[in-house]
């Protein structure tokens, strides 16, 4: 059964625009280096609705098991540009209101 990374955080309205260019150069890096990245099933980052002064974001990525995961963090901490990605994410996150959790099913639906 999969396991789950959830992470939310908040980005000021001014950022939100370097905020998605990040992600984007990001992704396009995830999907040209797939060796890099593998043990990752799906990944999704979504946007809350607005309607508050602060963007919230929330990732969701998909892994068979935990050691996929540990192994995919190894792999990242070795990489320049992930960890170049990181530091500059860092400057557009609210510190303070960002979470991270591990989560397995316990019940499924469809």
């Amino acid at each position: 059964m999969s396991i789950y990374l959830f992470e939310t955080w908040l980005v000021k309205p001014e950022h939100e625009n370097r905020h998605n260019k990040i992600w984007e150069q990001y992704v396009n890096h995830m999907n040209s280096n797939p060796e890099l990245f593998q043990g990752i099933k799906s990944m999704k980052l979504y946007k809350k609705l607005p309607g508050e002064g602060f963007a919230t974001y929330i990732q969701m990525v998909e892994f068979s098991n935990l050691d996929e995961k540990v192994s995919l963090d190894l792999r990242l901490s070795k990489d320049e540009d992930s960890l170049a990605f990181k530091r500059r994410l860092m400057l557009f996150k609210d510190i303070e209101k960002t979470t991270e959790t591990l989560c397995e099913p316990i019940f499924e639906y469809n």
